[in-house]
């Protein structure tokens, strides 16, 4: 059996104080014959043997230490502990903002809706929308507003609840943190046999409803082509030239977001490497040392080959580390590492220490 309870908030008092019941929530409650609360507020402890605890007259910072042991007819225990911060328990006003439309006048119409901690039992609420200083009250929401982009738009709330709480909460929008900004990823698909790469691109713009378009224009040797799609594949590249992209997305409400980047193509090749470290120090004077592999996309690699020389003598190994023992300070390691990767791309790293 597992111990649990929760708080439910009762009421708020005049002065900011706080009405709460703490609440069994432990498991199998058929099964429970006893229940002890052991309750500390500031520095007093109080024992309660029922559910609800009712505690009264909190302060709203207060900090209370709780805790709950449960015992079942089956002679088994559970017990629980934690602190319970009153000012997590009071509701707090919240609001969400999401652009519906892009307006053709260069404007954005924005849905504010209410996401205060909780929506039960409002008796009363104020809202105050202030545009670049202009104030508009509300008394509910869903509420619709047209802003530029760079207007200062500030939401106040005022919330008043039946059981004497209240909540208050101010939040700044920006229209330009609202609007999805482009942006594409871009990785080698594939090395071939005849000596060019094939570049992958994916679109990674932020998420917003009623995407209607992915646009792509990609320019390589004085070559324009166009595309669509959240991934895209260029075949055929010379591995030393470049890409020049264009990414645009548009919406089903008029918004649109685009990026251009230029990517140099040698500089998405995977790069092979690996470290030195001493893994052990031993009773003998001698030292364990272990190469292990950081080279580029790990995760993708399909073959690790090393070629170590340690005092003239050479050995081979594969995996993603290797361990050689017994050697003396001074001797001298070189290390060759050559990786495939899944896309067909080698890459190869030489070192010595």
């Amino acid at each position: 059996p597992e111990a649990d309870f929760r708080v439910d908030l009762v009421s708020c008092g005049e002065g900011g104080t706080v009405d709460i019941d703490l609440v069994n929530t432990s498991s199998n409650p058929g099964g429970r014959v006893s229940e002890n609360w052991t309750v500390i507020r500031n520095g007093t402890e109080e024992t309660y043997t029922s559910s609800p605890v009712r505690l009264e007259g909190l302060s709203e910072d207060e900090v209370i230490s709780v805790t709950l042991e449960v015992t079942y007819s089956s002679n088994c225990t559970a017990i629980v502990s934690r602190d319970v911060m009153v000012s997590e328990i009071l509701p707090m006003a919240s609001v969400t903002a999401m652009v519906t439309s892009c307006n053709e006048d260069g404007t954005y119409t924005v849905l504010l809706e209410d996401a205060s901690s909780n929506l039960e039992g409002i008796t009363s609420q104020t809202i105050q929308v202030s545009i670049n200083g202009t104030v508009t009250e509300y008394t509910e929401f869903p509420i619709e507003i047209n802003i530029e982009e760079g207007d200062a738009v500030e939401v106040n709330q005022s919330i008043e609840y039946s059981n004497g709480c209240t909540a208050e909460g101010s939040t700044d929008i920006d229209a330009a943190d609202l609007i999805p900004s482009a942006s594409f990823t871009s990785r080698i698909g594939s090395c071939n046999a005849d000596g060019t790469v094939d570049v992958a691109l994916t679109n990674t713009t932020n998420v917003m409803d009623g995407v209607s378009a992915v646009n792509w224009s990609v320019t390589t040797g004085g070559v324009t082509t166009d595309y669509t799609g959240d991934e895209v594949s260029i075949s055929g590249l010379d591995p030393s030239g470049e890409l020049e992209v264009t990414l645009s997305v548009e919406y089903a409400n008029g918004c649109t977001t685009s990026v251009t980047e230029t990517i140099n193509i040698a500089d998405l090749l995977p790069q092979a490497d690996f470290t030195f470290e001493i893994s052990s120090c031993n009773a003998d004077g001698t030292y364990e040392v272990t190469l292990t592999n950081t080279s580029d996309e790990i995760e993708n690699i399909v073959s690790s080959e090393w070629t170590v020389t340690v005092g003239g003598q050479t050995s081979n190994y594969t995996g993603n580390s290797v361990v050689l023992s017994d050697l003396n300070g001074t001797d001298e390691i070189t290390a060759v590492l050559n990786v495939v990767y899944d896309s067909n791309c080698t890459a190869m790293v030489e070192k010595s220490t």
